[in-house]
């Protein structure tokens, strides 16, 4: 797959927006039906991401595909899964708490772009890439961290609560 023609690079992005949209859909069904809190979803969506940049930090060709289709579906899956957790986990402050946690949301999306485009500018892209990768993956570790908490376990497994209770 040659990504340098405009029309495959915008057919491949186009292909990784449906991809990550059913994703972040589906990811928030599974969860839901589940009845889980979210949080495994929600690393294992960040690890995907990971994987996904790590190989279109490494790869050329086809695999460049997979990369893209894997790094939009954990990259962009994860933010419905962000709001779902912190709503479960804070249902008596669940505005306070996903304007935290949006904030942090937001200030990454405004900044991301601009400092992976002056790295990919002034190194490389590879390089951008293994950055997104690196921060996705130590987003995932610190969901796993929190998971294996004593609150973070508890969090993952308890009941739903109401905000009366």
């Amino acid at each position: 797959v040659e990504v340098r023609a405009v029309g495959t690079a915008g057919v491949l992005v186009w292909l990784g927006c449906v991809v990550g949209l059913a994703v972040r859909l589906g990811s928030g069904l599974l969860v839901v039906r589940r009845q889980q809190r979210g949080l495994v979803g929600f690393a294992v969506l960040l690890a995907m991401g990971a994987l996904g940049f790590a190989v279109l930090a490494a790869g050329g060709g086809r695999v460049i595909v997979l990369g893209v289709l894997l790094a939009c579906a954990g990259g962009w899956g994860w933010a419905g899964l962000l709001t779902f957790v912190v709503v479960r986990a804070n249902p008596a402050a669940a505005a306070t708490a996903t304007g935290i946690a949006n904030t942090g949301k937001y200030i990454g999306a405004a900044a991301g772009p601009v400092i992976v485009g002056l790295l990919a500018e002034r190194v490389s892209f590879a390089a951008s890439w293994w950055l997104a990768g690196g921060l996705l993956l130590g987003a995932a570790i610190i969901v796993v961290a929190i998971r294996l908490t004593p609150s973070g376990a508890a969090m993952a497994f308890a009941p739903e609560r109401t905000p009366d209770e």
